[in-house]
């Protein structure tokens, strides 16, 4: 027979195993979830149904399995030097990011998704897999390197002085739409279907 203790004890190593690491955020489908980082590292499986994830304060890194269906995640009042999302973003998302990162990786944007860098002044931004179906990438990076553009995506890139944008492939009707100085080097492999790679004027 367990005394009163032996049952608080039990009842604690159960909760302890059922709460999410340290900088582990859990958002259930269609939550809102506000959260201000202090200095530790976030990770976050899923952002999914319309869900809702406003980020902000200093974090090293910032890694999300998924973010999918109508969701949306602001980023911009968060300064993080390394951004990953490590599976995709799908249906038609948002991911807002601004301030300074070193790095940005996405493996996948597709559907009607959208990613706007546009005030990330970041060093490098990489979509490994592809940007696909309908969605949207505007990117304010140094360099930007894309593996495959396809579908009807858009690509707007403004790239600075010395910077690089290179697309592995493009195919369908996407565009990749580019403005910077004549030192910026940019280039496109494979292009297939009515894809275009096109130098906006301006800086």
């Amino acid at each position: 027979m367990r005394t009163g203790i032996q049952v608080f004890v039990i009842v604690l190593v159960g909760i302890a195993f059922a709460l999410p690491a340290q900088g582990q955020l859990v958002v259930q489908p269609g939550q809102n979830l506000n959260h201000s980082c202090n200095g530790e590292p976030i990770r976050i499986d899923a952002v999914d149904g319309q869900s809702r994830v406003t980020l902000t304060g200093n974090t090293p890194s910032l890694t999300i399995r998924r973010i999918n269906g109508q969701s949306i995640v602001d980023a911009s009042g968060l300064q993080a030097d390394r951004i990953e999302i490590t599976e995709e973003i799908n249906g038609q998302s948002l991911l807002i990011l601004k301030g300074e990162a070193a790095e940005v990786r996405i493996n996948k944007i597709d559907g009607q998704s959208t990613v706007d860098a546009s005030g990330l002044s970041a060093g490098n931004v990489s979509i490994v897999d592809k940007i696909d179906g309908q969605s949207d990438l505007v990117s304010g990076a140094r360099t930007l390197n894309v593996n495959l553009v396809n579908g009807q995506s858009v690509i707007v890139s403004r790239v600075s002085a010395g910077g690089r944008i290179r697309v592995e492939s493009m195919d369908g009707q996407s565009r990749v739409l580019w403005t910077g100085s004549d030192d910026v080097q940019a280039s496109a492999g494979a292009t297939g279907g009515r894809s275009r790679m096109i130098r906006l004027k301006g800086r």
